[in-house]
């Protein structure tokens, strides 16, 4: 990433034993056409989206891709990145953001091998998908998001 560009840290707040939060974003409720081309965030969290309308620009470090209604993203801990409806756009995205460190000491507990590898492959990179790409994957996402609207944040236990 270019050493010029502006990355905030962005935390969320995880309760008790929780490794899961979940969230949305509506363009019209944020007026991200005005922000700064320079201004990326990163937490330590992961980020799995879903655009379910609207499109525009998707920052992921030093690339820049266009995204629409549809698209699935899947970004690791510390990754900066943004997102940027077009103009007179309005965008709208469901997110999980997940506590990676967590889920991969639950399931390789007496594995350091196994972690560091896990942890590697994460942190390789984001990637922005269809969700006709990756239909199980979506498939799941969308079912974390109906168990989160009945259970509340940080119940969703498919991925507990």
């Amino acid at each position: 990433m270019a050493k010029d560009k502006k990355v905030e840290r962005r935390d969320f707040k995880l309760s008790g034993g929780n490794i899961v939060v979940t969230g949305t974003w509506a363009a019209e409720k944020w007026n991200n056409n005005q922000m700064d081309a320079d201004s990326l965030h990163y937490h330590p969290l992961m980020e799995i989206g879903i655009c379910h309308f609207g499109n525009g620009d998707l920052y992921l470090g030093d690339s820049r891709v266009n995204y629409h209604s549809g698209h699935i993203t899947v970004i690791p801990p510390n990754f900066p990145h943004k997102t940027i409806s077009k103009n007179g756009v309005s965008s709208f995205w469901e997110y999980i953001f997940l506590d990676v460190d967590k889920i991969i000491m639950r399931m390789y507990p007496d594995d350091l091998a196994a972690r560091k590898s896990m942890t590697d492959a994460i942190s390789r990179g984001a990637t922005i998908k269809e969700t006709s790409e990756i239909p199980e994957f979506a498939q799941l996402v969308q079912i974390a998001f109906k168990e989160q609207e009945q259970k509340g944040d940080g119940n969703i236990e498919l991925l507990q």
